[in-house]
């Protein structure tokens, strides 16, 4: 038996990630969170209740683990304080973050790898909360678990997240707009390069990431999609929905001169022409990744289950 610690697993990567690993009779699993997201979720499982962001790791630090799964931590100060308290007593370290920590001001080509320069971060930006530092903090968490020593690690770099379980809704904005609209505006015609992670296989890629052969730079791109322009995700999405609204382009500048905001008040459009290159990820893992068309249609599948709700996110 194999244990793991899972930082997180109720919400909505993690959540996929536990039902996946429910499946294999050779782990034991634990989760730790602070049991305020979907607590009634998996009550065959171990959990220790804890706040990392209070120092809360007394039992953590009391256990040997084969592999902690951390899919929560989003400051650099607490992190560190947990890596201090479980150093020697993991076999290895997952850490979630995302391709958000590029610095993409220095983008002078389209195609992203590992290398490619991330942000720096400010003292003051290491202790803030709001969604403008999100992947500037994760930047920072990454250097403090690469600067640890005696400690294998892996980190995987998602891209946007999509499918069952989300609730950001920020892909779902678009398949309820195809279903419920007859003419859909694609800011610039929809011609802005983008790059997917389909949440399934991420929890793959996690899973995986247990027992693959640590790279000298353990860093990959975990997204799960080949880069595309926005209207052939567009269209993609409207074969698997099964229906076919007018596409109409509107202007990015006109977009920006109404005050709407990319990537909130118009999800999947961030003014960014970039395709992540996750051929390290494909050259050292065996996870199969599922078709693009393939996840779009059982993304499909779960929200007809559910009937179609109004999106959370996004101007209608």
């Amino acid at each position: 038996m194999k244990k793991v610690l899972i930082l997180g697993g109720t919400r909505f990567i993690g959540r996929v990630l536990v039902e996946q690993l429910q499946q294999r009779p050779n782990l034991e699993l634990v989760l730790y969170n602070r049991q305020s997201s979907n607590p009634e979720l998996f009550p065959k499982l171990r959990v220790i209740k804890g706040d990392r962001e209070q120092d809360d790791f007394d039992a953590l630090a009391k256990e040997n683990w084969d592999s902690i799964i951390d899919l929560s931590a989003y400051f650099q100060l607490s992190l560190e304080r947990l890596l201090r308290r479980v150093q020697g007593r993991v076999g290895r370290y997952i850490f979630l973050s995302t391709i958000s920590v590029y610095d993409f001001a220095q983008l002078k080509k389209k195609a992203v790898g590992e290398t490619f320069p991330v942000a720096a971060c400010t003292k003051e930006q290491m202790r803030d909360t709001e969604m403008k530092t999100y992947g500037i903090r994760k930047a920072e968490c990454e250097r403090v678990l690469l600067r640890m020593e005696k400690m294998s690690k892996i980190i995987l770099r998602p891209s946007l997240v999509y499918g069952r379980y989300d609730y950001t809704d920020r892909f779902y904005y678009w398949l309820h707009k195809i279903k419920t609209q007859e003419k859909i505006a694609l800011p610039d015609g929809g011609k802005e390069l983008g790059t997917l992670t389909y949440v399934d296989d991420l929890a793959r890629l996690l899973a995986e990431a247990m027992n693959v052969e640590a790279d000298v730079f353990p860093v990959y791109n975990a997204t799960t999609n080949t880069p595309r322009p926005f209207a052939e995700t567009f269209r993609t999405m409207c074969a698997a929905v099964g229906r076919h609204p007018q596409a109409e382009t509107i202007e990015g500048k006109e977009l920006l001169a109404k005050g709407i905001r990319p990537g909130l008040d118009l999800p999947l459009w961030h003014t960014i022409d970039v395709a992540i290159d996750n051929s390290k990820l494909r050259r050292d893992f065996k996870t199969e990744l599922l078709p693009f068309e393939n996840s779009v249609k059982e993304t499909v599948a779960y929200y007809e289950k559910l009937g179609w709700p109004e999106p959370v996110l996004g101007r209608r």
